[in-house]
């Protein structure tokens, strides 16, 4: 079947007007005979119950969702959890019905204590929410609404640090085989193979990745006077702010978590007037249907309510992968979620998240442009294309409204190095995240090729790099005690030196925090970080095993006191790829101490 889920007639009832229904409710009530009240009153009484206990007790860890009610990871329920919540919802109908018929008076008081609970909640979600979106102040609006370029010196030196999030290291040999193109368009790159980062999501795999091994999460957790938000801030500068102060036009766009916000928060750098500052994910997207969106972004929001309240079992038809059974569709219009069909061959829609990121990079070269002056660029970017899974349309891996790979995929869902090991793609997770970093590999070498037609690749260092990995279900052999899967500390890393050429593989132990230390590398003589006064350097990496935080909570909203919340940790050393070299230390720490060998 091509659609993934069916849709259920009750929500294909539902309209817009979803508060007038609540009114009608009230006026059904009010109209109905004493004895129909009887059984109103009580349906709502035994309801009350279950929906509070669904709101507050299931459903509490489903990962990030985004701002369109999108959960990052999907919405899964395991059948032990599901049996749990029919088991618990059952006792709960039961005390609720024995308290009604012989503690009736007590009804009205329990839910009037519900409700101001419920209400309580709400205001502290609110204020959270307003916290948040204060930030923007009336220059971050306008950084929001321009476009920035990026001038090259054609005589100076440049610099550019670009993270792609999520970007999994083990698929570059893959994606470089299929299309051999790549190793002349990157050329002068190496690919490191054996790369380890911090964390498994992006507040613990940023900071050392902008900040160096200062900026470990070891480290972040030693120095317990500050919040985690100004330490993150801080790694955000290290490199801006060391190359403006070296004589650089420095550009930043997109820097993740800025002011420890989703939104970017781009006023962390206002104090810093070389420093230009953008937000560019998404200002190339056009969609003619934006205000339907969001009219179905808001009719969303009740089912999204419905979805919280609901027992598991009905969760993940009200969910519709993320379409909340939406059935007026217009075509053309961006998509919250794709669907696809058993086989991975046939995919219907394109997500406005992927188009956000991956147009950026299909117009870098409208945004690039170049001057005679010595004064060279320091840009740090970061984008999303990697970090938003979609099904492509082979072999050019292009979004598409329509996706039928039948003909280029039928008949072997994998892809083979140039070694001949064969890397499985039988599920979505595993081919979506191929599908993004192959897409982002082909639209960077499109840019390098614009790049060196105008005489500025030589003269430019570029380092790609990701936070973090994906779990990617490859194989036993490729998971670690405590549970975790090394892919999903795995990331890309990819440099190209000045007048470097051809393209290199290098099997030297590197992590993430050594970026800050290629970037300045040949460029800045005696670099010292101008927040702490110490010398950027990675002597860090060889000196100990390398600690990495297991943490799943990538909540900014709960994870942002001075330390991050207690979590296992790894200890990992020499060749990150052999789970042999991992070692669980703990399931419970917030603060390990990093000691010589």
């Amino acid at each position: 079947m091509f659609y993934l889920i069916k849709k259920d007639r009750l929500f294909q009832e539902i309209r817009s007007r979803h508060s007038a229904k609540i009114i009608w409710g009230g006026v059904f009530y009010s109209l109905a005979r004493p004895v129909v009240r009887g059984y109103f009153e009580k349906a709502i009484w035994l309801l009350s119950g279950v929906f509070i206990a669904d709101y507050m007790f299931f459903g509490r860890n489903l990962g990030l969702l985004t701002p369109d009610l999108i959960y990052e990871n999907g919405l899964q329920f395991g059948r032990s959890e599901q049996l749990l919540n029919i088991g618990i919802l059952f006792i709960i109908i039961v005390l609720f019905y024995i308290l009604y018929k012989y503690r009736s008076r007590l009804t009205s008081d329990i839910l009037t204590v519900g409700v101001i609970a419920l209400l309580c909640m709400s205001v502290v979600n609110m204020k959270t929410i307003q916290t948040g979106v204060s930030g923007l102040t009336d220059r971050d609006l306008n950084r929001y609404e321009a476009i920035p370029e990026f001038t090259f010196s054609k005589t100076g030196s440049n610099v550019v640090v670009l993270m792609l999030d999520r970007g999994v290291g083990a698929f570059i040999p893959y994606i470089f085989e299929e299309k051999p193109q790549l190793k002349e368009q990157f050329s002068g790159f190496t690919y490191y193979t054996n790369v380890v980062s911090f964390g498994k999501k992006t507040n613990f795999g940023t900071p050392a990745l902008f900040g160096g091994y200062e900026y470990t999460p070891v480290e972040m957790n030693k120095r317990t006077d500050d919040l985690l938000q100004v330490k993150h801030d801080e790694a955000l500068k290290v490199m801006p702010v060391l190359f403006s102060e070296n004589g650089y036009r420095v550009t930043v766009c997109d820097p993740p978590y800025a002011g420890y916000n989703w939104l970017n928060d781009l006023s962390i750098y206002d104090e810093y007037p070389g420093i230009e500052c953008y937000k560019l994910d998404g200002k190339f997207t056009e969609d003619p249907n934006k205000k339907l969106q969001r009219d179905h972004n808001k009719r969303n929001f009740f089912y999204y309510g419905l979805l919280k309240t609901a027992p598991l079992f009905l969760q993940k038809t009200i969910y519709d992968n993320g379409n909340y059974n939406m059935t007026d569709k217009i075509s053309g219009m961006l998509d919250q979620t794709q669907i696809v069909d058993d086989n991975l061959l046939l995919a219907e829609g394109t997500t406005v998240y992927f188009q956000n990121a991956y147009n950026v990079l299909e117009h870098l070269d409208s945004i690039t442009s170049f001057t005679e002056d010595e004064t060279g660029l320091f840009l740090m970017a970061a984008n999303d294309t990697t970090h938003s899974p979609l099904i492509l349309q082979e072999p050019d891996y292009v979004p598409s409204m329509y996706v039928d790979n039948t003909d280029y995929d039928r008949g072997y869902q994998g892809r083979y190095d140039a070694d001949g090991n064969f890397l499985k793609l039988e599920n979505y997770t595993q081919l979506s995240h191929y599908h993004c970093d192959m897409a982002a590999m082909l639209q960077l070498g499109k840019w390098f090729d614009y790049l060196r037609e105008n005489g500025i690749y030589d003269n430019t260092k570029i380092i790609l790099v990701a936070d973090h990995g994906e779990y990617l279900e490859l194989g036993e052999e490729y998971l670690v005690e405590g549970g975790d899967e090394i892919q999903q500390y795995y990331p890309i890393l990819m440099v190209k030196d000045f007048n470097s050429t051809g393209f290199e593989t290098s099997e030297e132990f590197m992590t993430n925090a050594d970026v800050p230390v290629l970037a300045v590398e040949d460029v800045i003589e005696k670099p010292i970080n101008p927040f702490t006064g110490k010398s950027i350097h990675n002597e860090e990496k060889t000196a100990h095993d390398q600690y990495l935080i297991a943490s799943e909570i990538a909540d900014l909203t709960k994870n942002n006191g001075t330390t991050y919340l207690p979590s296992k940790w790894y200890a990992v050393h020499d060749d990150m790829r052999n789970p042999a070299n991992w070692k669980l230390l703990s399931e419970k720490e917030t603060v390990l101490p990093v000691t010589k060998e």
